[in-house]
């Protein structure tokens, strides 16, 4: 396991990225003593307000976002 922790560290400190260092930082602080990641409330929230959109037919289907990115 020290191996692991070891490596991890090494390769945290040549990150520079302070947003994806920020993104590991909130990964870690939300991962319960099981290992299983706990949603925040933000996140809980933002899911129920897709599923909302989704329910009222706000959406795009997968070939709609295709097409409109491969343009």
């Amino acid at each position: 396991m020290a191996e692991v922790s070891d490596l991890i560290l090494e390769k945290l400190k040549s990150i520079e990225n302070k947003q994806f260092l920020n993104s590991i930082l909130d990964l870690i602080q939300n991962v319960n003593k099981d290992g299983v990641y706990q949603l925040t409330q933000k996140q809980k929230s933002e899911i129920d307000e897709s599923i909302t959109q989704i329910e009222n037919g706000a959406f795009l289907t997968h070939d709609e976002m295709i097409k409109k990115y491969l343009k």
